[in-house]
This record gives C-alpha cells, sequence and structure tokens, in this order.
C-alpha cells in the first residue's frame, strides 16, 4: 500500500524570514542545479492532495512505509557524518553529487550570511570504496547547522526532527524536544509560506510530512519534518 492510500501527505514551506535573503544570496537551485525534480516525491505522497479516507491511518502499518520509503529514497547518497575526533564529514556516491552537494551547504549558511564564501582550497578529498568519497565540512558548516548535524550532540539535548527543521529554518533558536504542534504552529503562522504545487524545492525550505486523522482538530498529524538541502540530502 502506498504512502497516500496509508492518509499520508505532504506539505512545503518556505520561511518568510530568509525569503529576502534568499533573494539577494546564491540560490542552489540557479547556481548549483538542485532544483528538486519532485518526481520521487511526488510519486509517493500525490503531492499536495490528501486522500479521502473514513478511517484513521494506522500508524503502526505507516511507520513500516514511512521507514521503507526514508531507507529507499535516501539509499546513503549523501549524508553527514562525524570523524573520530569529532568533526562533520561530508560522504557522496560520485564526485558530481559531491560538489552539487558541497555548493547546497554553502548556500545555505549563505542565507544567514551573505558575505560567505567557500574555500575550496581547504578541502581534501578522500576517496573510498565504490565510488564512496568525503570531505571535511567543519569551514562549510555554521557552528549551529553543525550541531544539527551531527546526532551525537542532539541526543544530548533530546533535539528531534520538529525542533531541528525549526532550528534550521532559523524559526527557533534553542535545541530541544519539540512536539508536532509546535511545528504546525510554526507552518501555520505568518513567518512562513506555503509552496504552491508547481514551485519546487530550493534549499533552506521546510518539507512536512503529515497523516490524515480523524481525531485531530486539524484533519492531520504531524510525522515527520526536515529542511531540504538537495534531492539526496536533508536536514532532520
Amino acid at each position: 500500500m502506498s504512502m497516500s492510500e496509508r492518509g499520508v501527505f505532504m506539505r512545503r514551506f518556505k520561511p518568510i524570514s530568509l525569503t529576502l535573503l534568499l533573494a539577494a544570496s546564491f540560490s542552489a537551485c540557479e547556481r548549483s542545479g538542485s532544483h528538486s525534480s519532485q518526481n520521487s516525491l511526488d510519486q509517493l505522497f500525490e503531492q499536495d492532495t490528501i486522500p479521502a479516507h473514513n478511517e484513521a491511518v494506522n500508524m503502526t502499518s505507516f511507520d513500516e512505509t514511512y521507514t521503507d520509503f526514508f531507507e529507499n529514497f535516501t539509499e546513503e547518497k549523501a549524508a553527514i557524518i562525524q570523524d573520530a575526533e569529532g568533526f562533520p564529514l561530508l560522504r557522496t556516491k560520485g564526485d558530481q553529487r559531491l560538489h552539487s552537494t558541497l555548493q547546497a551547504l554553502a548556500d545555505f549558511r549563505r542565507i544567514r550570511e551573505p558575505a560567505f564564501v567557500m574555500d575550496k582550497s581547504q578541502l581534501t578529498i578522500t576517496k573510498l570504496q565504490d565510488d564512496w568519497i568525503e570531505t571535511s565540512v567543519e569551514g562549510v558548516l555554521s557552528e549551529r547547522v553543525k550541531q544539527l548535524f551531527l546526532k551525537s550532540i542532539k541526543d544530548t539535548v533530546d533535539a528531534n526532527c520538529w525542533n531541528t527543521a525549526l532550528v534550521g529554518a532559523g524559526l527557533e533558536e534553542g535545541l530541544l524536544h519539540s512536539v508536532g504542534v509546535d511545528f504546525s504552529y510554526q507552518m501555520s503562522s505568518q513567518q512562513c509560506q506555503e509552496l504552491a504545487p508547481n514551485e519546487s524545492l530550493k534549499t533552506g525550505d521546510v518539507i512536512a510530512i503529515r497523516a490524515r486523522s480523524e481525531t485531530s482538530g486539524t484533519g492531520f498529524v504531524e510525522v515527520h519534518a526536515a529542511v531540504y538541502i538537495t534531492e539526496d540530502l536533508w536536514l532532520s
């Protein structure tokens, strides 16, 4: 059974507070071609449609489908990991993906620091087995974004996906355990603007994955959230 058949759907938002900075900064979509084709997401969620359901979603069966989706969708194409000394590494499959993801991460930092310039001369690229490559992104990520990507840091304060998305989007400051209703409130506030169905995701946009619920006053419950970096890398 597909995600949409289980009552799962996706909404996409742009933080309003970042709109002017995004327009002035180097757009990842325009510079590095990181527009999302949306094909995979559209097929999975039947984007911007809420399937008609007479029953509340079965969250147990949903969890299984949801887990399978993220394992298959990401397929370890790009990830931020932590090295033995605690520094962040970007690991990707293939040279082209490495460079486009690096550019997107730099663009993401420029949303809040327009003057930031990535020093490519400081990047040391290590080739691994099976076309995997990695490089340190210690100088590319801001301190806060580094904290959000590195799970070992987030675990100390129990920061979850909703808090990560809100902090990553600049809508909250503190790392903590957020609840779904907090995230819903921010997405429906004047600080965010929902993307139209024909608008592509850009670096810095927020993804909300929701499940239809007959018992919720909003008609849905929050399931997962992330900040879009590239199609292969989400901050959650």
